[in-house]
C-alpha cells in the first residue's frame, strides 16, 4: 500500500473505532463541527449519524446501521467552516439556525456568459468556479454589481461558489 492510503486508512479505523462507544450527552464525542453564515458553531454527533454522503448541494449525514436515526441535510451554501474533533454535540434543533444569506445572490447571465453577485454587501467576494467533479477552474474577486466573464470555459456545467466575511453564496450554471 502507499503511505497515503496507510495513513487515510489508519485515520478511519481510528475515527470509527471512537465513534463506536455510547457516551452520556454532555461529554465530548467525536463529532463534525461545522459553522454558518452567523459563526455559531454547530456539532453533529458522529457515534449516532456516522456516514457521510456527499451530493451536488450538499452532504447528508447519517446512520450507518440504517436505524431510525433522523438524518442531516447540510447544504453547502450553509456553511463556512468544516471539522472533524471532539465536542459535546449540538441538539439537532439548534441546526435550523443555520440560514442562507437571503439578501444575497449570484445570477448566471447566458446572454453575455457572465456573472453578477446581487448583494447589500460593500465587502468583496471571492469566487471559485468548480467542475462537477470538484476540481478548482478558476479564482476572481469581484464586488456586488459586478459581472464576471466566463465565457472561456469549455461547454459543460460549473458551480459557482462566492465568499466573503457577510455570506456564502452557490450556484450552478451550463455554458452552451
Amino acid at each position: 500500500m502507499k503511505p497515503n492510503r496507510i495513513l487515510a486508512t489508519g485515520l478511519l479505523t481510528g475515527l470509527l473505532l471512537c465513534c463506536s462507544r455510547d457516551v452520556a450527552a454532555e461529554e465530548k464525542v467525536p463529532c463534525l463541527i461545522f459553522t454558518g453564515n452567523s459563526e455559531t458553531e454547530h456539532c453533529i454527533d458522529l457515534s449516532k449519524l456516522n456516514r457521510i454522503t456527499f451530493g451536488d448541494d450538499g452532504m447528508t449525514v447519517s446512520s450507518s446501521t440504517g436505524d431510525s436515526t433522523e438524518k442531516v441535510k447540510l447544504l453547502y451554501s450553509l456553511f463556512n467552516r468544516i471539522k472533524i474533533d471532539d465536542a459535546v454535540p449540538t441538539e439537532s434543533a439548534g441546526l435550523d439556525e443555520v440560514e442562507i444569506d437571503a439578501d444575497s445572490r449570484m445570477v448566471f447571465q447566458r446572454d453575455t456568459k457572465s456573472i453578477v453577485i446581487e448583494s447589500p454587501s460593500d465587502l468583496p467576494y471571492s469566487i471559485g468556479i468548480f467542475s462537477l467533479n470538484g476540481s478548482l477552474i478558476a479564482m476572481s474577486t469581484a464586488n456586488a454589481g459586478q459581472s464576471l466573464s466566463v465565457e472561456a470555459l469549455t461547454p459543460g456545467a460549473y458551480i459557482a461558489v462566492a465568499t466573503n466575511s457577510d455570506s456564502k453564496l452557490t450556484l450552478k450554471f451550463i455554458i452552451n
